[in-house]
């Protein structure tokens, strides 16, 4: 059956036609059209947190989005990125903790599309032109929410032969397709979410156009994807040097060399600091600021090893229901905290 395209698209593709065609890929994507970019700044209609907070436009996507899996073909994913959905190429497990899907890196479970986000104003012909110089062709090419006439954006979504389960491997080839067409390089954690746009966004839908797996590893391969990643801060970072890491055995030798009066002050400002994240309720700040600003200060406490600092932190998080639906990565800020205040611990606190 012809799909009857949506108002709006070029000619070119009014008859492309889903039968057969990759119709089985499946990807997160909101059931919710929108007519502009969703905001931060904007409250999702009258919705509130249980505390009275209002809650913003892209934390509620966010949050929802995770547990809509729908099947899409090139030509249905298209159709509704011009509806103004959100999206987003994978797919996650359930959470152990909140008993449902979560869009985070820690519960990838598969994908089979990648996008690049092109921001710096290239024309669609300049894009095209890259793929072909790497030999890969763009099966969907569309114009973002925030493009001009004199400052187009754009972005290029490529779906692969077959699914990609491997979570190193996923971030690898996301890394591999933002630098080697050079996009946006912030676009490149295996949980970002995608805006849809607008009617007439859709440029280009290449209904055969899909890569293979052994493609990107060569370009993966190529590039040395993995000197990127190990520079990507924001879902991933690495633990800290072992020595700074330490773990069970060396957090207790160090705390069992203090006094007992030490000891009680160290444990009575760690449950404090705790408490804080375990009662935070939204009305002093975001919950990035209380997540990064308390696991700080845990981990500039030279009796601390962030091996502890870690588990203490997360395990207070998932006591917190007010962080139930927070579309970030916990234990990605929490690891990121304590590698910075690693990094910055001659600082003054």
């Amino acid at each position: 059956m012809t799909l009857k395209m949506w108002e709006g698209v070029s000619q070119q593709i009014v008859t492309i036609s889903d039968r057969g065609i990759m119709n089985n890929i499946l990807v997160s994507i909101d059931e919710e059209n929108w007519d502009h970019k969703p905001s931060i700044k904007l409250q999702y209609k009258d919705w509130v947190d249980k505390f009275g907070n209002p809650r913003h436009e892209v934390s509620v996507i966010g949050a929802r989005l995770g547990s809509n899996i729908d099947k899409v073909s090139p030509t249905s994913l298209a159709r509704a990125i011009s509806q103004g959905r959100t999206w987003s190429p994978f797919i996650f497990n359930e959470c152990p903790h909140w008993k449902r899907p979560r869009r985070i890196e820690a519960l990838f479970k598969s994908c089979q599309v990648f996008a690049i986000d092109f921001d710096n104003g290239e024309s669609t012909d300049e894009i095209k032109k890259r793929a072909e110089e790497l030999g890969i062709k763009l099966t969907v090419i569309h114009n973002s929410f925030s493009s001009t006439e004199n400052f187009p954006k754009h972005r290029g979504i490529v779906f692969t032969e077959e699914k990609v389960t491997d979570f190193e491997e996923a971030k690898r080839f996301s890394v591999a397709l933002a630098y080697a067409f050079d996009g946006d390089k912030q676009c490149i954690d295996v949980a970002r979410l995608y805006f849809g746009s607008k009617p007439d966004s859709i440029i280009e839908v290449n209904k055969d156009a899909k890569v293979s797996i052994k493609k990107l590893q060569e370009l993966a391969k190529e590039i040395n994807a993995d000197q990127y990643i190990n520079k990507v801060s924001e879902r991933g970072a690495e633990k800290p040097e072992a020595t700074h890491w330490g773990d069970s055995t060396a957090q207790k030798n160090i705390l069992h060399k203090l006094s007992k009066s030490k000891q009680t002050y160290i444990r009575k400002k760690v449950l404090g600091i705790l408490k804080e994240v375990e009662t935070f309720d939204g009305s002093k700040g975001s919950r990035y600021e209380c997540v990064w600003r308390n696991t700080s200060r845990l981990a500039r406490m030279p009796e601390l090893v962030g091996s502890a600092v870690f588990q203490w932190m997360t395990d207070s998080i998932k006591k917190n229901q007010y962080f139930a639906d927070w579309d970030w990565e916990p234990e990605g800020v929490v690891m990121n905290a304590i590698k910075w205040s690693i990094d910055h611990s001659d600082d003054p606190v």
